[in-house]
């Protein structure tokens, strides 16, 4: 951040200075000390020295000088004051801007920042879904690997039992058929 005098005194430094030019109503008019003047140079001996005739049209006269002398200081300070107000204001103006822009930008970054972090969350969670997924699908494999062989050992359990059952069958069948030809003998 600059400061504000060092933006003043930049400011300053760009801004032509302007001649304080003493105000008039009439511009026509030769003023209070051309006047003056005039009157010396037609004047008698005691003006020429400085003494008046009458002191009372000096002292009027001199107090009308001093008091145009003073009109002109106070309004050339008060153009002063207003032009160091007027800097003072751009260089405020110039700071808010540049605060402006930095939280734009700060604003920028955060919403950059929050977008690659939503970014990362959504495929953290897309992970995590799909190996839950994965997962299910090999129990549910796996499961059914194990429900196909334990049906699969039913099934041969039923034909082995049922293959000694008939050959059971057969057997006594067999010694029933000998037994009875022993019996018809």
């Amino acid at each position: 951040k600059v400061p504000k005098v060092e933006a003043v005194a930049r400011l300053r430094q760009k801004a032509p200075k302007s001649k304080v030019i003493p105000h008039r109503k009439n511009p026509k008019s030769g003023g209070l000390l051309k006047k003056s003047a005039g009157y010396k140079q037609q004047g008698t001996a005691a003006d020429f020295t400085g003494d008046s005739v009458n002191p009372g049209i000096n002292g009027a006269r001199k107090a009308k000088e001093e008091n145009a002398k003073e009109k002109m200081m106070s309004m050339a300070e008060l153009r002063e004051q207003r032009r160091l107000e007027r800097e003072e204001v751009a260089a405020f103006n110039i700071e808010a801007e540049q605060t402006r822009r930095e939280v734009i930008e700060l604003r920028k970054k955060l919403n950059e920042r929050f977008r690659q972090s939503k970014l990362e969350r959504e495929q953290r969670l897309r992970k995590e879904r799909l190996a839950k997924v994965e997962n299910e699908i090999e129990f549910k494999s796996q499961v059914h690997v194990d429900h196909k062989r334990t049906l699969k050992e039913q099934e041969d359990m039923r034909r082995r039992m049922s293959t000694d059952a008939r050959a059971k069958l057969r057997k006594n069948h067999q010694e029933g058929k000998e037994r009875m030809k022993l019996a018809s003998i």
